[in-house]
């Protein structure tokens, strides 16, 4: 068996973050999966605790993320391959239904633009729990023993272990076979332990930019400018989807969100279109901006006044309530709307209406509205139906429905039974549904 030895003081990064692949690269502690898998027990336990030090000491200066990084070349090719494909290329078939209804994946770009989210990411609170805190936890956990052994970590009450440690460990531990699946794929231990923990804390939700493209494209009027409007811009997919519609016409994409974590992700995304892309053919004139406020407060300034009446489409996918806390730990940054209204029927009528009334105001006569939200068990277990009364209440009408399949984590043997799925070649997914929603002539039956 191998001995690891932990250098004195293992430095958070040997290189500057951008080009960085995964957290610690090129530190002492980026071996080989082989041997990793070769460590003695003792040796497993030290080096998994000196992993979660680093990335706690990466945490701590807001230099984490677990989303692994791709060169800027592939990150172009798949967003030309994404331009360069019908709209519907990725509108399938569901085998059960024999409806051609279902978005699905996986899709050119679908993660790539959340590389530059990674950061913001990984700061993000999730009903599994947040990693920078169980990092500090761990962190501080492995400092007040810098010398434990095997057996004495076996003689601890399993309770007073924290989490991260017996996950990473048991990773390790080559014998453990319910984690091969996560075994898979990685030369390196660091980028497995990275998609371990992305899968566990379920950061791998976005809005696939080729589903927002298909749907602002099909709903869109067929000629002159477009103003698309996102009242919860996220992570940037519905930013990277309206500005590489299909279109020569001109289109201004206008987003809000208040999580400030994401400026420098929704620059990039914006550049990489109207910079990268430029000489794509089907692209004219593409414009972008995100107003880091909350939607509530963006509806009394004098930008959204003057854009009363002039959005032609609007996307979006609201918080879940507190389903994914998108500023973590960061309490600084804590304007989200989960944070604001601390109780789910509070947050409907102060967020959720007024968000849905507000995009009304916007939109144009004869308007789209495309929203994504579903039903969480524990949390917002009747959001669907909410949202269809609130859409009902503000004079939209219904006029579709899509299937938004979702990634299946990697280890998971079997899907929820209460879920939603769907078939599509031969495998079962996941789906939320998105609706199309029409702003109609008639009056809103209610008021803000």
């Amino acid at each position: 068996m191998s001995q690891f030895i932990p250098p004195p003081g293992v430095p958070v990064r040997f290189k500057t973050t951008p080009d960085l692949d995964y957290p610690l690269q090129n530190s002492a502690l980026d071996i080989t999966t082989t041997e990793a898998y070769a460590l003695s027990p003792n040796a497993r336990l030290t080096y998994c605790c000196a992993v979660i030090r680093g990335f706690a000491r990466a945490s701590t200066h807001n230099d984490f993320f677990l989303k692994q990084r791709i060169s800027v070349a592939k990150e172009l090719k798949e967003l030309r391959t994404m331009v360069r494909l019908p709209t519907d290329a990725y509108l399938r078939l569901d085998e059960s239904t024999f409806e051609r209804d279902v978005l699905a994946r996986p899709t050119p770009a679908h993660g790539t633009h959340t590389q530059h989210a990674a950061k913001a990411m990984a700061r993000m609170r999730t009903k599994f729990g947040s990693i920078t805190k169980e990092l500090t936890v761990a962190a501080a956990w492995s400092r007040e023993r810098p010398r434990v052994t095997r057996a004495q970590y076996q003689q601890m009450p399993r309770r007073e272990i924290p989490p991260l440690v017996k996950r990473l460990d048991a990773l390790l531990d080559i014998s453990n076979t319910s984690k091969d699946a996560y075994r898979e794929g990685h030369e390196q231990i660091l980028s497995t332990i990275c998609r371990h923990l992305v899968s566990h804390f379920n950061l791998r939700t976005a809005f696939p930019p080729f589903h927002a493209r298909f749907l602002v494209s099909r709903y869109a009027p067929a000629r002159g400018r477009v103003v698309v409007l996102d009242p919860c811009a996220g992570w940037g997919g519905r930013l990277l989807g309206a500005l590489t519609v299909p279109r020569r016409a001109a289109v201004r994409y206008v987003g809000i969100d208040p999580n400030v974590g994401m400026t420098d992700a929704y620059r990039l995304l914006t550049t990489r279109v109207t910079k990268d892309l430029r000489t794509e053919r089907s692209i004219g004139q593409r414009t972008a901006r995100v107003y880091p406020v909350p939607f509530e407060d963006w509806m009394k300034t004098a930008a959204a006044r003057r854009l009363r009446g002039k959005v032609a489409v609007a996307i979006t996918s609201p918080p879940y309530w507190s389903t994914e806390e998108y500023a973590g730990e960061d309490v600084a940054n804590r304007t989200q709307s989960c944070h604001r209204y601390r109780d789910y029927g509070v947050w409907r009528e102060r967020f959720l209406r007024r968000m849905v009334f507000g995009v009304a105001q916007c939109l144009a006569p004869n308007g789209v509205f495309i929203l994504n939200v579903a039903n969480v068990k524990g949390r917002a277990p009747r959001l669907e139906e909410d949202t269809d009364t609130i859409c009902r209440e503000a004079g939209f009408v219904k006029e579709a429905t899509y299937k938004l399949a979702m990634a299946v984590a990697v280890g998971t043997q079997h899907l929820d039974a209460t879920a939603q799925t769907v078939f599509v070649d031969n495998r079962r997914y996941r789906f939320e549904p998105v609706t199309v929603w029409r702003k109609s002539h008639q009056r809103a039956t209610k008021r803000i």
